[in-house]
């Protein structure tokens, strides 16, 4: 029951404010209002309509208070670079949700001129539909997830979501945004697999020449506390890279044996899978320390890292 309301700390809210401003998480419940026509477009309404029945939450974006002094050059772009900004806006506040563990809900379009809760009111034929992507079946979430925010999860929302919109226009966190979309998705293991340590490898941009190494040194430093937890997390990383190369160049991941065998009869699939949930788990651990420093780390810092667990640790 949960699901249907926005819970913060145990109580319910009809909406909640971010950093960002005019950005708001907001509950909307369809029942069954005649909104249609309020489409544009003659399938519009026919597309959003198979995620209505369990849309509890939508992000309303108002951007009339995108203006001086905190964003002087919006109201002079055109209409595609708006769109831009808003879609930046808020898939970076998607990412930071799924960070915190809240991420029962997928993303299927945008709607301009309107939303999900206040179309009814809207004029005929000017609401805008602008698909993210095709029809695709929600998956389960790679990892645990919640139905309740807490303060804590709600105060490092907001600024986590603040970072991630300003780094986006600083670097390229297409690949990390990627692979964490796909991971909700419904596509084969094997290729999620791939996607995850494509941007584990963006973030961490170890050595041609020592890839493996750099990429097991590099993420454990960045992520470890203690000179123990550095080489638990080397060599756990290094099991996870050995199932990311078999998923990669094609040797047997995620193998079922037939699907009359017990789950818990197959082993390596069973092994598989968890190293999947690891590998992106190690991913989102990766970003939300660059989150908590604000920034990326640049390949000189990445090399002292890896320079680092050598001196630390030679053998």
């Amino acid at each position: 029951m949960n699901d249907s309301r926005l819970i913060l700390n145990g109580e319910s809210h009809q909406m909640l404010p971010t950093q960002f401003p005019g950005v708001y998480l907001s509950h909307c419940e369809y029942n069954g209002e005649e909104i249609e026509s309020k489409f544009q477009g003659s399938f519009d309404f026919q597309y959003l309509s198979i995620y209505l029945p369990t849309t509890y939450c939508e992000i309303i974006i108002d951007d009339s208070k995108w203006q001086a002094p905190i964003m002087p050059d919006y109201p002079h772009h055109n209409e595609q670079q708006k769109l831009q900004t808003v879609m930046f806006a808020g898939a970076t506040l998607i990412q930071a949700l799924r960070l915190i563990g809240f991420n029962q809900f997928i993303s299927p379009c945008i709607l301009k001129n309107g939303t999900i809760s206040l179309a009814k009111n809207c004029e005929e034929s000017s609401i805008e539909l602008f698909p993210h992507q095709g029809f695709v079946i929600p998956m389960p979430p790679p990892v645990g997830n919640k139905t309740n925010l807490s303060e804590e999860d709600y105060n490092w929302l907001l600024y986590a979501h603040s970072v991630l919109y300003n780094l986006s226009y600083e670097t390229d966190l297409t690949p990390v945004f990627s692979a964490i979309d796909y991971c909700y998705q419904d596509m084969p293991a094997r290729a999620k697999m791939t996607i995850i340590w494509a941007a584990i490898e963006h973030l961490v941009k170890p050595n041609p020449e020592k890839i493996r190494f750099g990429i097991r040194s590099r993420s454990a430093m960045l992520i470890g506390r203690t000179d123990e937890e550095i080489q638990l997390l080397y060599k756990q990383i290094g099991n996870l890279y050995g199932k990311r190369s078999a998923a990669t160049h094609g040797r047997k991941f995620t193998y079922n044996k037939g699907l009359e065998i017990n789950l818990l009869e197959n082993q390596r699939l069973v092994e598989d899978l968890e190293s999947l949930s690891s590998s992106y788990k190690l991913l989102c651990e990766i970003l939300i320390k660059i989150i908590d420093r604000e920034s990326m780390y640049s390949e000189l810092e990445l090399q002292k890292l890896e320079d680092e667990f050598q001196e630390k640790f030679p053998q």
